[in-house]
């Protein structure tokens, strides 16, 4: 069995698409998706850093609290963006107990550091995998 292969617990054999083999496992596309990877990381930064300097992120967290009561307030339809009452609650609770304040410091955080992450490579597989090694 080869690393394209994956053995249900039936006994079925299941293999990767020869274009998704192509796509994800060829050596020969390593450089269009280095430049995809840094392009959507420099995105990830860029929206961070612009976040970072903004003391509605930063501070205060008015700009998550803007946002969240956006996501609860009914339109003319007398819907609400949030499509499931369980999340809609969740979101209330947050906008209640004010967590709005450190939630938007946490995005702030997690957009460089995952835009980051992307640049330097930390999501890209190693090439061969551990079982063609």
């Amino acid at each position: 069995m080869s690393a394209y292969n994956v053995k249900t617990m039936s006994g079925r054999i299941i293999e990767d698409p020869p274009v998704a083999r192509f796509l994800f496992s060829d050596t020969r596309l390593s450089a269009l998706w280095l430049v995809i990877r840094v392009l959507i990381g420099y995105s990830w930064v860029s929206a961070g850093l612009e976040k970072l300097s903004n003391p509605a992120w930063t501070q205060t967290g008015a700009a998550l609290q803007g946002y969240w009561t956006g996501a609860l307030t009914p339109s003319a339809t007398d819907k609400t963006p949030i499509t499931f009452d369980w999340y809609g609650s969740f979101i209330q609770g947050l906008l209640n107990s004010g967590s709005y304040v450190w939630f938007a410091k946490l995005i702030v955080a997690g957009e460089i550091l995952v835009g980051i992450a992307l640049i330097i490579g930390a999501f890209a597989g190693v090439w061969p995998p551990s079982s063609l090694r």
